[in-house]
């Protein structure tokens, strides 16, 4: 099959075209996602993407390449790389970096734990009421790892 007619046959759905297309730029867009994801298993999974995208919506993508914009290698690793980084994007979009996290959200009143100590809620003695009646013993572990004993 021509390089020229190999675009034109992937439009219209044959499979020896897909396999021809896929043996062909398969080694380069497994390149061009490996220079996005470091790891193995997300250049194999994104590179899976790439080509689902390419043949998704009765290959919607493919169709708009434009061989007087650029080559079609040169395409293909521009969506490669384009899908790699939205696959990523999207992976780590819950992973937020503590520099990113506002200052006021990680604060805590210091006061706050040991109002919970020491204020029942339910009728309840609470572990400061216990420690005060000497019906619980406090043990705090030192940093050199001795124990002292709450009077």
């Amino acid at each position: 099959m021509a390089r020229e007619s190999l675009p034109e046959a992937l439009l219209r759905g044959e499979k020896a075209a897909w396999d021809a297309f896929v043996r062909r730029y398969g080694g380069l867009v497994i390149a061009a996602v490996r220079g996005v994801a470091m790891a193995q298993a997300e250049v194999e999974d994104l590179t899976q993407e790439v080509f689902l995208r390419l043949c998704k919506d009765d290959f919607r993508l493919l169709r708009s390449y434009d061989p007087a914009r650029a080559s079609l290698s040169t395409w293909l690793t521009i969506v490669a790389r384009s899908t790699a980084r939205d696959g990523l994007r999207r992976r780590r979009a819950e992973a937020v970096p503590i520099e990113a996290v506002p200052e006021a959200q990680l604060a805590i009143d210091p006061v706050e734990p040991v109002r919970k100590l020491s204020e029942a809620t339910d009728g309840e003695p609470t572990v400061v009421d216990l420690i005060r009646r000497g019906r619980c013993d406090l043990v705090i572990n030192t940093p050199e790892g001795r124990n002292a004993r709450s009077d």
